[in-house]
């Protein structure tokens, strides 16, 4: 998610709009926007962050270079988010 993001080849706006349309059964949304956002920024249950480090592709990034990038993008799109809800609901 790190690398797809940071190269730019998506954003989390788009992962959630398509995945709001991909995950339908019945006519009901069964994507959590709200779980995916906590997925992206919690890594407390990571037991083995330095063994994780070794699988990254790119040995200058570290864990806590993802966890930072990751908490920043998704609070990134929650300030996005609440504007644009803002904006509409005094429209």
């Amino acid at each position: 998610m790190y690398y797809t993001l940071s190269k730019n080849k998506t954003d989390i706006r788009r992962i959630i709009d398509e995945c709001d349309r991909k995950y339908v059964l019945d006519g009901e949304t069964l994507f959590s926007k709200k779980l995916f956002l906590q997925q992206l920024k919690y890594t407390e249950d990571i037991a083995d962050k330095k063994e994780t480090e070794q699988l990254l592709l790119d040995k200058n990034v570290t864990t806590h270079t993802v966890e930072t990038y990751l908490k920043a993008k998704v609070n990134e799109y929650l300030s996005e988010y609440y504007w644009e809800e803002l904006k509409d609901a005094t429209s």
